[in-house]
């Protein structure tokens, strides 16, 4: 498990509307999690970035994304935890969730 936590990421969280689709991202890579979001972006969705695991169900159920691409290695809770935490709860289980990681 990663246990430094970076500094959040600059995303739509402050301008999101209820019509909006949303793409919830949870990455601790903040130059990867920038370059997710602006391929969010071109693809006509909003997104919202988490950097922790611990902070990614919770936001899954405040702004309800209509997809989540989540990180495995995440510092307080990793990217398993996280997926078991969405998956079990039925107000957060029907949203798709890509994993994607990679080993250093």
């Amino acid at each position: 498990m990663v246990t430094e936590i970076p500094e959040d990421v600059p995303d739509d969280r402050g301008n999101i509307d209820p019509t909006d689709k949303v793409i919830l991202i949870v990455e601790d890579d903040t130059n990867f999690a920038k370059a997710l979001l602006k391929y969010t972006h071109q693809r006509g969705y909003k997104g919202v970035i988490i950097v922790r695991g611990d902070m990614a169900a919770p936001a899954a159920l405040q702004y309800r994304p209509s997809a989540i691409l989540l990180d495995i290695q995440l510092p307080v809770k990793d990217g398993w935890q996280v997926m078991d935490e969405i998956k079990t709860n039925p107000r957060t289980r029907h949203i798709p969730v890509h994993i994607m990681s990679s080993w250093k």
